[in-house]
């Protein structure tokens, strides 16, 4: 198989093995007591990694990572989803394969990335509240709980490696 290193029990994707190569070789750069909520979020990276991908719990700290990461703390809920909102999409933009979030989440022809990070943001308030998720009407643009958890993954890993890559720019995002 192309692009993939192949032993006896597992196939490792050579991507994703660089990925990890260069994320490790950041991390040793950086401070820690200047970058320490950076560190925070990759321990609760590797901790929420214990969960199993059908738990909800998943979506919740994956949001939780990012707020960590890109806002500045308010505790305002719409004052969180704006700044969630701009700051993805910064970041994506910066990122070397940026996410197109309509290609993964269908809907009507006026959906957005902003309209989908929003969505995102009400389902995990959805959990972390108690309320229905309601993936038929309310969220049906996000399609199901697996697809979140992918993208989330997904946007996740590509904000630790540009924090990596450009440790000022996450120190400016969680800022402003």
């Amino acid at each position: 198989m192309e692009g993939f290193r192949s032993l006896k029990w597992i196939t490792i994707d050579e991507e994703k093995l660089m990925d990890t190569e260069n994320l490790y070789s950041g991390i040793k750069d950086l401070n820690r007591d200047r970058y320490s909520h950076f560190f925070h979020s990759m321990s609760d990276y590797i901790e929420l990694k214990r969960l199993p991908s059908k738990s909800s719990f998943k979506v919740l700290g994956l949001i939780a990572i990012l707020e960590n990461l890109l806002t500045d703390g308010k505790i305002n809920i719409r004052s969180i989803t704006h700044q969630l909102q701009r700051k993805i999409i910064l970041c994506n933009n910066r990122f070397n394969t940026p996410i197109i979030f309509t290609d993964h989440f269908k809907g009507s022809e006026s959906n957005t990335n902003e309209t989908i990070i929003r969505k995102i943001y009400e389902y995990r308030s959805n959990i972390a509240h108690g309320g229905v998720v309601d993936f038929e009407k309310k969220l049906k643009e996000l399609g199901n709980k697996n697809k979140v958890v992918e993208i989330l993954d997904l946007l996740v890993k590509r904000t630790f490696m540009l924090g990596v890559k450009e440790p000022q720019l996450m120190l400016d995002l969680k800022k402003c």
